[in-house]
């Protein structure tokens, strides 16, 4: 063990998105030690990680799993990804500081039934009171994280980044295609249902425009975008990702509530014309929002124009400019720092910690 600060990331999920934003942590606060105890399709790599190890099957075996961890690896904090995670991380006392970052929040998926959502509500109270501190990824979510704190626990806003080179070999230019893109996990959060519903009514509005899913999922939610004439091309490489979202006409992120997802920062980063449901997670991004499969339909087609495909691209520029590896290193420096007490690196204490 280095004289470094050790963190300890926990994730049931080490997939898609979520893994994507742990590498990212890992890479971009390469002055911090980084671990990882992890269920997901991902491999964790030996230059970002430290250590890691797979989480074995079962609720208190995944709890305990994180106890001996902890015990073994003596880490300054454990940063628990997504809301199982935060279950095992926080079952338990620990013995550190835990961060959580539910990466979206369960009790606001609007196809669950009320009771659900109140279960998954009460679940996240009770589980408050073992929490440290609280990463959102926007001010809605850090607004209703801090609304269900026992106690008082801080919360960070820490900036999600592209997975994709914003200079590298892929740029979105207009007229290469006409293909509507959506990329990510095919399940409910997604809302597939959303995105095969507006494929089906842009095939009325003007047929030479197509749909494409990156990703893959469940498979009867797979079968229904396939029956509404929806590509879906499994899950691809990262660079496979780029090409297609440089040569799309459109992306339009289905998903019925979210975080911020970083598809939507990747197709922003390589300047894509983007068009995501009106939900809060995008509430004050300068995005073009939609309510309904047939807002939906009517946006992809109007983006078959030059001109409102340009107006998309520029009305993300803001969203571009918070969205770097550069402001995310310095809040999440900030994040560990304020947590365990102990500076990033060479990193001086800052003034708060010292008055």
């Amino acid at each position: 063990m280095t004289g470094k600060l050790q963190i300890l990331h926990v994730t049931e999920c080490y997939s898609a998105g979520v893994g994507a934003v742990i590498n990212a942590y890992a890479r971009n606060l390469g002055e911090v030690d980084h671990h990882v105890l992890y269920v997901g399709t991902m491999d964790p790599t030996e230059e970002l990680f430290v250590s890691s190890a797979i989480l074995p099957d079962g609720l208190l075996a995944r709890a305990q799993a994180v106890k001996a961890a902890v015990r073994r690896l003596r880490p300054d904090a454990l940063h628990a990804h997504s809301s199982w995670a935060g279950v095992y991380a926080r079952l338990l006392p620990v013995g550190v500081p835990v961060i959580y970052e539910p990466h979206c929040l369960s009790f606001e998926r609007p196809d669950l039934p009320r009771y659900q959502r109140a279960a998954f509500r009460w679940a996240e109270q009770a589980l408050s009171g073992r929490t440290s501190a609280f990463v959102a990824l926007t001010r809605r979510e850090a607004d209703l994280l801090e609304g269900l704190a026992k106690r008082r626990a801080e919360t960070h806003l820490v900036t999600n980044t592209s997975s994709v080179d914003p200079d590298g070999p892929h740029r979105w230019s207009f007229g290469r295609s006409k293909t509507v893109l959506m990329s990510g996990r095919i399940a409910a959060q997604k809302d597939p249902r959303f995105f095969a519903d507006t494929a089906r009514r842009v095939a009325r509005l003007d047929p030479t425009v197509t749909f494409r899913w990156l990703g893959d999922g469940e498979p009867e939610l797979a079968s229904l975008l396939i029956d509404a004439g929806v590509e879906v091309t499994g899950w691809l490489s990262k660079d496979e990702v780029a090409a297609e979202l440089a040569r799309c006409g459109s992306y339009l992120h289905s998903g019925s509530y979210e975080g911020l997802p970083l598809s939507v920062l990747d197709a922003c980063h390589l300047g894509a014309p983007i068009v995501v449901r009106d939900i809060p997670a995008f509430a004050g991004s300068g995005l073009r929002t939609v309510v309904t499969p047939a807002d939906a339909a009517a946006a992809v087609v109007e983006l078959c124009s030059a001109e409102n495909a340009q107006r998309a691209v520029d009305a993300a520029q803001t969203l571009r400019l918070l969205s770097t590896d550069a402001n995310q290193k310095i809040e999440l420096a900030a994040l560990y720092e304020r947590t365990t007490g102990r500076p990033v690196g060479d990193r001086p204490v800052p003034a708060w910690r010292s008055a």
